[in-house]
């Protein structure tokens, strides 16, 4: 009975607040076709952010885990009525108004059962990479504190852990386990997976609606990535960037396989936006895409930041390339209608 009311409140924590989030965001942009994959995309990324400057703002002055487990449950709260108020037409508007069950592209459904199939392989049969993040956890439960006494000889680090409090993923972890009851190995290993990896599916799925137009397209899109991304578990690489179905919940994992390729298709979301004449179009479906794509933006850093201690610098130049390249493209096409007269 007490796993069974962890894991709810886990499934509020790591599914509902990032969807009322996602809610809040697209409310605030005045999104008038919303979805789902990008909701639960761009609310995670939030719930991330907000965690980082919570926790840095209560590990910096010395709190304990107890009171950080505290503030956050508040901020999750917060986040939850704010958008429940905000969105409280579109919610009673669900309720009034049946929706159109649209059956999809075949090729969707196909890529949705290959997702569900590949997430539960993930957790059950695929062998976690070796990383100490469990331990981590355990060590701040055992002594209600944060990064002062190191996992495995449980002594005391001689100096603050200053790039640990400025990239504080595993007290997000801890956080869920304190308030949770469940085992950190159990929480981290097994229950939290299930709500990373379709995070990582959302964030593919937004790229692949970026670049193709077509469902099957999107669709094919999306199961030849999760081909991709499997490939290693059947080698002997072991690197952050192909370990996202061995180690999903890493800091570094998440940060190079769900961050970094999500900002990437920010700043093209935004640069098409404003170069790629496409304003009318996007107008019909967000009444302030400018602002949207601002707060994204601005979400992005402090996301980053929680899951590596120099995540802000990765997005950052993730962006600066970005726009390096298609200025580039942009100068390059300007030479060649120059060229001809």
């Amino acid at each position: 009975m007490k796993n069974a009311a962890g894991i709810l409140l886990v499934i509020y924590l790591f599914f509902l607040v990032p969807l009322l989030a996602g809610a809040l965001i697209d409310a605030a942009a005045g999104v008038k076709k919303r979805n789902i994959s990008s909701t639960y995309a761009n609310g995670f990324v939030a719930m991330l952010g907000i965690f980082w400057g919570v926790a840095v703002l209560f590990l910096y002055r010395g709190c304990t885990l107890e009171k950080l487990s505290m503030v956050w449950m508040l901020a999750t709260i917060t986040i939850c009525v704010v958008s429940i108020l905000a969105n409280k037409k579109a919610i009673l508007g669900c309720f009034k108004h049946k929706r159109k069950s649209g059956s999809g592209h075949k090729a969707v459904k196909i890529a949705m059962a290959v997702t569900a199939i590949a997430i539960l392989f993930s957790v059950v049969c695929v062998k976690p990479q070796m990383e100490q993040t469990v331990q981590t956890v355990m060590t701040s439960i055992d002594t209600n504190s944060a990064y002062i006494y190191q996992p495995y000889t449980g002594e005391q680090y001689p100096a603050t852990q200053m790039e640990k409090i400025f990239s504080p993923y595993e007290m997000l972890y801890a956080v869920t386990a304190w308030v949770s009851g469940l085992h950190p190995a159990l929480l981290i290993k097994v229950i939290l997976p299930l709500f990373i990896l379709p995070f990582f599916m959302c964030c593919y799925w937004e790229i692949g609606k970026f670049f193709f137009k077509q469902e099957k397209m999107q669709a094919v899109f999306l199961i030849i990535v999760e081909i991709i991304y499997y490939v290693p578990i059947y080698t002997a690489v072991e690197t952050p960037v192909t370990g996202i179905f061995r180690s999903c919940w890493n800091g570094s994992v998440m940060l190079e396989c769900c961050i970094l390729p999500y900002a990437f298709l920010q700043v093209m979301r935004m640069l098409n936006f404003m170069y790629g004449g496409e304003k009318n179009k996007v107008s019909d479906c967000v009444k302030h895409p400018v602002m949207m794509q601002a707060v994204l933006f601005i979400i992005l850093y402090p996301a980053a930041q929680l899951l590596h201690h120099k995540g802000w610098f990765y997005v950052f130049l993730m962006m600066l390339l970005m726009i390096l390249v298609w200025f580039v493209r942009k100068g390059y096409k300007y030479v060649r209608v120059v060229g001809r007269h």
